[in-house]
């Protein structure tokens, strides 16, 4: 992809860089893609300026920047799909990208910015959500490249930045754009490369699976930029607390949420979750689930199946808290993870000073009724299903 940096002295606010993306393909694809809006007529330029416009100096237009996810895909070497099968490349590639516009982006929350005949440009609002459509982007190329020969598949390579950029009804403009350019020429066939800003926003194994590529050298940018290669989250490792009995049932106590976030109270619902976890590590009838993998969870809206299937738990300690003054409400809930079925449920308060103190009744009442309620199940499942071995019968016992 070639990127043309044009600067305007003339315009209001200064001069104002843009960078224009674009690919010569040949004659008749500018012409099938015209009258669907998606390319410029043969001879133009697709330019247009931030601040005046070029045909009216005098003309100011605002400037807003925001904070954004800027993903860019391209189809890897689009020129020879387009001579070996000019109609039919393309009209995949339409169908395509009508697909991403409807199906993907929708769920994602993300915006076609603009295609660029043959690649898009995207935007979101985080860094995971980019993420995640980028690999249903990927997963749909692979279902449509699926039944045709490998000549003739349409690979993508992508490249995703966050920044402040320039935003406006149809383009973003600014360095962040730049960038995810650049970290796409990076990307073989069918991979995605982020920049290290973006890698700082995604956990590993729970939102992707990530590489380092190292320090990267890349065209217009004097300083080498660190680049990682991210791919869809596979099978996540489990982090175990205390050994236990293979029998024993696992819970994962997940960072308590706040009904209105506050700088000052934060941590609070990680600092209870914490000293829950620590509390019933001692416990020889429960396991529980190390803080460092169930803090991956904190903030993110999942299903109670999710957290099952990342950290192979049975049951899952969550809740709701509020702070007024020096006192703390909780809504704690305990639920089994596969059924999604809740066995226990209270609310409970405590002065936060004792909690931040670590000498909080609270936490030993928490891990009482929770360890109470977990037994009762299980000895409702033993009694319901039959046991494995004659070791489980005697546990029972």
């Amino acid at each position: 992809m070639t990127v043309l940096q044009m600067t305007f002295p003339g315009m209001a606010g200064g001069p104002q860089v843009r960078a224009i993306a674009w690919r010569d393909l040949i004659r008749s694809f500018y012409a099938r893609l015209e009258p669907r809006g998606l390319w410029p007529r043969a001879g133009e330029t697709a330019l247009s300026v931030s601040g005046s416009r070029a045909d009216e100096p005098g003309l100011a237009r605002p400037i807003v920047w925001a904070k954004r996810a800027v993903l860019l895909v391209d189809v890897v070497e689009s020129v020879r799909l387009v001579e070996q099968d000019e109609a039919g490349a393309i009209a995949r590639w339409l169908a395509f990208v009508e697909h991403v516009k409807t199906r993907i982006l929708p769920e994602w929350k993300g915006r076609a910015v603009k295609s660029l005949g043959d690649g898009l440009l995207l935007d979101f609002d985080d860094v995971r959500s980019a993420a995640a459509a980028a690999f249903a982007i990927q997963q749909a190329s692979n279902r449509v490249n699926s039944g045709l020969p490998p000549e003739r598949q349409m690979l993508l390579r992508m490249g995703l930045e966050i920044s402040d950029v320039v935003v406006e009804a149809d383009d973003v403009h600014g360095r962040g754009v730049n960038l995810a350019a650049r970290l796409m020429s990076l990307a073989g066939p069918s991979e995605i490369v982020v920049s290290a800003h973006a890698c700082d926003e995604l956990t590993a194994d729970l939102d992707a699976q990530i590489e380092d590529l190292g320090e990267c050298y890349v065209r217009h940018v004097s300083e080498p930029v660190r680049a990682y290669r991210i791919g869809p989250p596979g099978p996540r490792p489990m982090l175990r607390g205390t050994p236990a009995d293979e029998l024993a049932p696992y819970i994962a106590v997940v960072p308590f949420a706040a009904r209105r976030t506050t700088e000052e109270h934060d941590i609070t619902g990680e600092v209870l979750a914490e000293e829950i976890i620590r509390g019933i590590s001692h416990s020889p009838e429960l396991n529980v689930i190390s803080r460092l993998s169930t803090t991956a969870f904190r903030g993110r809206v999942v299903s109670l199946s999710e957290i099952s299937t990342h950290l192979n738990a049975d049951y899952v300690l969550s809740g709701i808290y509020s702070v007024d003054g020096d006192n703390l409400i909780l809504d704690a809930e305990l639920a089994e993870a596969k059924s999604g079925r809740v066995v226990w449920t209270d609310r409970l308060s405590e002065r936060l000073s004792a909690i931040l103190r670590r000498d909080s009744e609270l936490v030993g009442q928490i891990i009482a009724e929770t360890s109470a309620a977990v037994m009762r199940r299980e000895l409702q499942r033993a009694q319901s299903q039959p046991l494995p071995s004659l070791k489980a019968y005697s546990l029972l016992l």
